[in-house]
């Protein structure tokens, strides 16, 4: 399984990535389709230049856009991410007590 056919326009060898690489998780949903990839053949560690996440977003975009992410950098996005959520609950149990 794979991303919609719509692939960011990068220096991204999608062909290539399609014979290396093996999807072993994909999220797709109405707004964002993400997957990680892992090289077919067996390693034994996941470096940077190895696997990688790739999220598409498409909700109300005329052209859809696209992100890669290395290992570090999905670390750090989803560090960033948290940090966020963790802030939108504070922020929602902050002004309405009584939903919680």
């Amino acid at each position: 399984m794979s991303l919609s056919p719509e692939h960011p326009q990068n220096d991204v060898d999608w062909e290539r990535i399609e014979q290396t690489h093996q999807v072993v998780y994909l999220v797709k949903r109405a707004a964002y389709e993400c997957e990680f990839r892992v090289p077919k053949t067996r390693v034994g560690f996941l470096g940077a230049a190895r696997a990688f996440f790739h999220v598409r977003f498409k909700k109300e975009t005329r052209q859809p856009q696209s992100v890669v992410l290395s290992l570090a950098e999905l670390e750090d996005f989803y560090y960033g991410l948290s940090g966020l959520m963790e802030y939108l609950r504070y922020e929602r149990e902050r002004h309405r007590p009584e939903l919680m």
